[in-house]
């Protein structure tokens, strides 16, 4: 019985730790376009995006507007 529940509790750790690698994807596609993240310094488990545009640059006519969508990429 000890045996069994062993090997059931190594099991369970071994899908815990595997999961959250498994879940993490190279590639994200949002409504702007297609995005590229890195793996995070010191935690393995974490993707990090960088310079993701939320919105247009406030340049010109648009410096005192509210914010416009980001133009589109891929």
């Amino acid at each position: 019985m000890k045996r069994i529940a062993f090997v059931v509790v190594l099991g369970g750790v071994v899908l815990a730790i595997s999961q959250p690698f498994a879940m993490i994807p190279g590639q994200v596609r949002i409504d702007t376009g297609l995005l590229s993240g890195t793996v995070g310094s010191g935690q393995p488990s974490v993707r990090v995006f960088k310079g993701i545009p939320f919105a247009a640059p406030p340049l010109g006519e648009n410096r005192w507007r509210a914010p416009q969508p980001a133009a589109t990429w891929d």
